[in-house]
């Protein structure tokens, strides 16, 4: 008889630090990308977060994204409070262990509950033709759990030339 002996010279995958590409008030997009321990022995990989730094996927929050498919991957954080910081580390397990990309802190932003005009704009009145100016006009944002802030970048509709149908600006 012949005895064979295979031996695997595996480690846990490494990552890159990843990412968190967008953030909403109560969501995020996050991505990483697996830079080796990646073959046909990953058993699972995604995201792990919470409020203090190098989160883990055994006492924190996790997305799970999969176990194949490629060495990136994204996912998107859901659930998440507003105006809250969190950390976030991108993760994969092979039968070697769990590898974590590095830690990546990101705050979500306030949750916007309404918008008014706490002072008009010096010209109210407008004939066919004319464009409204805002000049004068104060806007105020209101948000969840906050004080209200006054705003000096926002959008309005109609931006052209009005017309006699147009009743109404539109303040976003």
């Amino acid at each position: 008889y012949v005895t064979i002996t295979v031996t695997y010279n595996v480690s846990p995958p490494e990552l890159s630090p990843g990412g968190v590409m967008s953030v909403t008030a109560t969501t995020a997009a996050a991505s990483c990308n697996i830079l080796n321990g990646y073959d046909d022995t990953l058993e699972e990989r995604g995201f792990c977060y919470g409020t203090s730094p190098n989160p883990n996927i055994t006492d924190d929050n996790k997305v799970t994204v999969g176990n194949g498919g490629g060495t990136s991957f994204q996912a998107n954080i859901t659930g998440l409070s507003p105006n809250t910081t969190y950390h976030l580390r991108a993760y994969a397990t092979n039968f070697a262990g769990t590898g974590y990309g590095s830690d990546v802190e990101f705050t979500t932003t306030k949750l916007l509950t309404g918008i008014t005009i706490s002072a008009p704009p010096e010209n109210t009145s407008y004939m066919e033709g004319d464009s409204f100016d805002p000049t004068g006009m104060e806007v105020t944002a209101s948000y969840d759990g906050n004080d209200p802030e006054i705003i000096t970048s926002y959008a309005f509709s109609p931006s052209g030339a009005l017309t006699t149908t147009d009743t109404e600006i539109t303040v976003s």
